[in-house]
């Protein structure tokens, strides 16, 4: 091994130092043309669904239209005509009404909001093949111009659910057909659609679209060799099932990435903000007994409550020592954990910080905007003044936001660091964060109280920044363990204990 001396030593320091200072300055630099870039960029789409129930059969329900901010939106969906096989619709299942149409449409222009109408919500799929099958196409159509020109609507979402691989030929014929019909009252007439998971058959003719929209929520349920699981996260945090190595928990992140990869641009994509969430219950065989969070494996299944609106959430559930935010997700839940399993809760929805959070990941990604399944679900009317739609102005704030120069560009660490894992105590993974100032080759090992490694979880070389790692110790004994990080010139060490 060749030594080095201490002048060697002062120099390499010396050398680094200076690399710290020229990174920073360059950032800087790079910061002020960035800023000026984006501040000129066009501003994400906020598209908002708005149920007709949540309106009521006269503008009378839950949320009227005259209660909604549209300076908080750039376009509305009413949701929905429904169509049935013969390619008539069906406007009075979910109160289409003429005079509701009316209402919402002169409101909404007179703020600059464009209004579309939505074809079709779950279980649509049987009307769609029959309205669109070679003897009803043409009178399909032509029923849906009607319904535009007739109620004043500046353009239509397709929501075909459910959409499978076998309705291609159908639906693709469907959306070259409406976009050449809606062309012919005026180019500007707009065409979108909200998807799940079709990406193959969306690529085919999404340049026909002015907005791919992602229904990226409802992403879990008790359901076989699954885990408790959040309704609408970002990132999956690299968590696997447990049954199934390699097939990781399901995000938005992914979905995204399904679509791209289909060849579909990113700034045709939107993504999903809930005014829903999901109230898991009871169960057994959890850390906890019953389920109180995320990533929990259990003996006897819980139940699922999907689709609980915010305002639900907030009136009965919410209190502020129940709250969690998993960071690895980018998501907030609630956990409950009462006496016995049967009334332990685990609650995952959608808040002011993963709106936040949804923002600016969209910003990242280069995606063209997000949408909010259902304006009604956001809506607290027994609230005061300026409470009754915290969510939404939310989704306002975030839209309008512009990035200051702690989010513009991230932050380098000054220094070398090793947090303290989290969750600790833990079982039975946890999270280590480390940081560095610089590109430098890293390792990072997990030591039992005897000196012996039991885990190598780093030896590369990683770029400046902040890094996170997940150690999983399923198979390791209860006890106290050593996490060792070492880098050029730094050793650093942290305690950790293991319970279970």
């Amino acid at each position: 091994m060749q030594l080095i001396t201490i002048e060697q030593r002062e120099k390499i320091v010396e050398q680094r130092t200076r690399s710290i200072l020229i990174m920073h300055l360059s950032i800087f630099i790079l910061l002020i043309f960035s800023f000026g870039f984006s501040s000129a960029q066009t501003k994400l789409w906020t598209t908002a669904y708005y149920a007709g129930w949540m309106q009521g059969q006269n503008n009378n329900g839950h949320l009227p239209a005259q209660n909604i901010d549209f300076s908080a939106v750039t376009h509305i969906i009413h949701f929905a005509v429904v169509p049935n096989s013969d390619g008539t619709l069906d406007t009075a299942s979910n109160t289409i009404t003429e005079s509701n149409s009316l209402e919402l449409i002169s409101l909404a222009h007179k703020h600059g909001v464009k209004v579309l109408i939505s074809i079709g919500g779950w279980n649509s799929g049987d009307g769609f093949r029959g309205a669109t099958s070679l003897l009803n196409l043409t009178s399909f159509i032509s029923n849906l111009i009607s319904l535009v020109t007739t109620r004043g609507y500046d353009g239509i979402d397709i929501d075909w659910e459910p959409l499978g691989s076998a309705d291609a030929v159908l639906y693709i014929a469907l959306i070259t057909s409406l976009r050449t019909a809606l062309n012919t009252l005026s180019n500007e007439t707009l065409l979108t659609t909200a998807n799940g998971s079709q990406a193959e058959i969306i690529s085919q003719v999404f340049p026909l679209f002015d907005q791919i929209n992602l229904m990226t929520y409802d992403l879990s349920g008790a359901w076989p060799g699954w885990v408790t699981w959040h309704n609408s996260p970002l990132h999956n945090g690299g968590y696997q099932f447990p049954c199934c190595p390699g097939s990781f928990l399901p995000s938005t992140d992914s979905h995204v990435d399904d679509f791209i990869d289909a060849g579909i641009p990113a700034s045709k994509l939107g993504i999903g903000i809930d005014f829903y969430g999901y109230v898991w219950n009871g169960g057994n065989g959890t850390t906890t007994g019953g389920v109180t969070k995320p990533r929990q494996t259990w003996t006897s299944d819980p139940w699922v409550q999907g689709n609980v609106p915010y305002y639900t959430i907030m009136q009965d559930y919410y209190q502020p020592q129940y709250y969690n935010w998993d960071d690895a997700a980018k998501a907030s839940y609630l956990s409950i954990d009462d006496t016995g399993s049967t009334n332990d809760k685990f609650i995952s929805y959608d808040d002011e910080k993963t709106v936040q959070a949804k923002f600016d990941y969209a910003r990242t990604k280069g995606i063209g905007g997000l949408i909010i399944w259902e304006l009604g679900g956001g809506y607290r009317a027994n609230q005061s003044a300026g409470q009754k739609d915290v969510l939404l102005q939310a989704v306002k704030n975030a839209r309008d936001r512009i990035a200051d120069v702690d989010d513009a560009i991230p932050e380098i660490p000054a220094l070398f660091a090793l947090e303290q894992n989290y969750p600790n105590p833990f079982n039975p993974s946890t999270i280590i964060q480390f940081s560095l100032p610089i590109t430098e080759h890293v390792e990072l090992n997990i030591y039992n109280i005897l000196g012996e490694k039991v885990a190598g979880l780093v030896n590369e070389t990683l770029s400046a920044g902040t890094h996170n790692i997940t150690w999983d110790a399923s198979n390791m004994p209860s006890g106290i363990y050593i996490c060792r990080f070492r880098s050029f010139n730094n050793v650093l060490t942290k305690k950790m204990t293991l319970i279970k």
